[in-house]
């Protein structure tokens, strides 16, 4: 498990430093000028969720949740409040919580056959605490 890591965690470093040396004095974290054509409908705020929202998109359990998707969907009557209210803050406030930032990564290899030893055949899957799944289901919902 040690090679895995390794090997995804020194393919990030170089993708990060390649972004950083193509941008040309530190430009790459410069928002894009107002001038660009928007033919959209600007979002000046996001929608709260709602306990319903909410309700219908827990799913799945991670080995990182602080309990199992069987209990949580025993309570979940009771949890929502505090589980929306979770949500609807880290929304408005723009900021996640650290402890939901982490992710047990796990090896996929993309073919049955492919050599087991080769970093290269394999996809890192990652598997979220479910409030960040939430999080992100809401987040692309809205």
């Amino acid at each position: 498990m040690d090679k895995f890591s390794n090997y995804f965690m020194r393919k990030i470093t170089i993708i990060r430093n390649k972004i950083i040396s193509d941008c040309p004095n530190n430009t790459c974290n410069i928002v894009i000028d107002a001038d660009i054509m928007f033919n959209g409908k600007m979002l000046e705020i996001f929608p709260s969720a709602s306990e319903v929202d909410v309700k219908e998109i827990i799913t799945k359990s991670c080995n990182l949740d602080p309990l199992p998707t069987c209990l949580l969907k025993k309570c979940v009557d009771q949890l929502l409040p505090l589980i929306t209210g979770i949500i609807n803050r880290s929304v408005v406030e723009s900021v996640m919580s650290l402890c939901l930032k982490r992710a047990t990564i796990t090896p996929l290899f993309k073919r049955y056959g492919l050599d087991r030893t080769n970093m290269k055949n394999c996809h890192p899957i990652s598997n979220l605490p479910f409030i960040s799944k939430l999080l992100k289901r809401y987040k692309q919902g809205v």
